[in-house]
């Protein structure tokens, strides 16, 4: 007997509730090759040998909770770098550990400002993440670079701190500019890109954008004319610098809790949009009215 092109046995036809049973692992066994033969085509039509994803369209929106891990690990262990040059020699001098503190006492300043800084990124890092629903490869190169910035904290702040009181003071203050610089221009571009994949949550509208924007592009200048100015006034531009990135360490009005309802809440957790899927990847920028990008 001939079913869709294909034999029957000869079995399958008997009378009786045998061969009833045998007639319909037949058809089944026929639909399922119809199904591969149809999910191999499908196959076929999708482009293959395709290895780099360069268009952000292209990209998945992942989580942003392992950068949280990596960035906590990260300040933590540059807040031991910075701690770990105060030390106290073996052998003290005539006056004891007086000479030793009063020696230390400048590296003390410096260590105390550099986790102060630390501080302000990390509850900086805390509220960019609390604005994106999600962030794709493009936007992590960026938080990367990002946290390198952070990184070299220490050693900016231990650099001025040998250099107070001497001629090449400046050089020391030139050093936390050029960070602070480079620091604005990574989160500034980061930031930039973020609203215009529309990687930000339900609540960051464009006004939104807007006002995180603008202040941070005028602190960028800021800190351009700070690293030229260094060098003839580096007593003002070493207290524009601490004020800069110590303002993060103030209470925002944006910081409230039933702010961040997309993407990281206070408890960790992914919230999704409604009408999202978790599997499905799409262009955040389809339409106007979508609040997000797919998380996955």
């Amino acid at each position: 007997m001939i079913r869709m092109g294909k034999l029957i046995p000869e079995v399958a036809v008997r009378d009786g509730p045998g061969g009833e049973r045998v007639k319909e692992r037949c058809r089944e066994s026929l639909k399922n090759e119809s199904g591969h033969r149809d999910h191999d085509h499908e196959e076929d039509d999708e482009p293959r040998g395709k290895l780099f994803a360069f268009r952000p369209s292209e990209q998945g929106v992942r989580a942003t909770e392992p950068l949280v891990i990596f960035t906590d690990a990260i300040l933590a262990i540059a807040a031991t770098i910075l701690v770990a040059d105060l030390a106290i020699p073996a052998t003290l001098g005539p006056n004891g550990l007086h000479d030793v503190l009063s020696g230390e006492r400048t590296t003390f300043y410096a260590v105390f400002l550099g986790y102060l800084w630390l501080a302000s990124s990390w509850i900086n890092t805390r509220r960019l993440r609390r604005m994106l629903i999600g962030i794709d490869h493009y936007a992590t190169v960026l938080y990367l670079l990002m946290i390198f910035t952070i990184t070299m904290i220490p050693f900016a702040m231990l650099a001025l701190a040998r250099t107070l009181g001497q001629p090449d003071f400046y050089l020391g203050v030139q050093v936390l500019a050029i960070l602070s610089l480079a620091d604005g221009v990574i989160v500034a571009g980061l930031l930039s890109y973020a609203c215009w994949r529309g990687l930000g949550n339900s609540h960051m509208t464009r006004d939104r954008w807007r006002e995180v924007l603008v202040p941070n592009y005028i602190l960028m200048v800021l800190d351009l004319v700070a690293v030229v100015l260094a060098r003839w006034i580096p007593w003002p531009v070493f207290v524009f610098i601490c004020c800069d990135w110590l303002y993060a360490l103030l209470p925002l009005f944006t910081d409230r809790e039933h702010h961040a309802v997309s993407g990281m809440d206070t408890e960790g957790l992914i919230q999704v949009p409604a009408g999202v899927s978790r599997d499905e990847d799409r262009n955040p920028l389809a339409s106007d009215d979508e609040d997000g990008a797919p998380v996955d």
